[in-house]
């Protein structure tokens, strides 16, 4: 299948002329991720590709045996944002067309769900992250969400069920990441369990971002900590409804 795929991908890639053999050349850490991200999205900024989705398949069949190119939930999540602003931005000048905008919309986070319950030990907490300052997050959620005793008792149900928290209107603009951790922030003993990056400008009132795009949470693929139907839901105010989902 993936033979096929890459075939198909290769028949239908953009022709080259001698005049665009201009070689560009972009790397990361792995040559993978990163890179992939920039060179989807410069496939459809060229119109090579319109869709996010036709980009990263080329993408893969190009860099990969296996079809494993853009693999990276928040990345592919900020491949998707850029197919939808090249469409907001169509109608510029060629010069400022897919460029970022000049201020980023604010919108204030109000709530925090998982729709279904990890089976961890221990408490369950987040950290909000702002770009450029990674070293100390802006907001903790309250260790009284989801204590240890409340989430024992949740996954001895069978993993069924929410968990809430309650915000209260953080402003938040730009990239933002939330990281989720299993144990008690005030005890010091904790660990990362799976977090999430998304930007401002592409939220809409009630994002919901499923397992398989929900960073480090989509490497279980047996379900053994997070059921399959599980997924997080962030409500916002100040976001726009644009019907462009997670």
């Amino acid at each position: 299948a993936a033979a096929a795929a890459a075939a198909a991908a290769a028949a239908a890639a953009p022709t080259t002329t001698v005049a665009s053999r201009a070689v560009v050349a972009g790397n990361c850490k792995a040559g993978k991720g990163r890179t992939g991200v920039m060179i989807c999205c410069y496939q459809m900024y060229a119109k090579m590709y319109e869709r996010a989705d036709d980009a990263m398949l080329f993408y893969a069949a190009m860099r990969t045996y296996n079809l494993k190119g853009v693999t990276i939930p928040s990345q592919i999540r900020y491949i998707y944002h850029f197919e939808q602003w090249l469409r907001q931005t169509d109608h510029l000048p060629k010069e400022v067309r897919g460029q970022a905008p000049a201020e980023y919309r604010e919108v204030k986070l109000q709530r925090v769900v998982f729709h279904t319950v990890p089976n961890v030990k221990g408490g369950i907490f987040f950290r909000v992250f702002q770009m450029g300052a990674l070293d100390t997050h802006i907001w903790e959620s309250a260790a009284t969400a989801c204590t240890p005793d409340a989430l024992a008792t949740l996954v001895a149900a069978g993993c069924t069920g929410d968990i809430t928290w309650q915000v209260d209107d953080l402003p938040l603009k730009g990239d933002v990441m939330i990281q989720f951790y299993t144990g008690v922030a005030a005890s010091g003993k904790f660990e990362k369990l799976c977090f999430v990056w998304i930007n401002s400008h592409f939220v809409e009132p009630s994002t919901t971002v499923p397992k398989r795009l929900f960073d480090k949470a989509h490497k279980d693929k047996e379900h053994k900590t997070f059921l399959q139907s599980f997924s997080l839901e962030l409500c916002f105010a100040g976001a726009a409804d644009t019907g462009a989902g997670a």
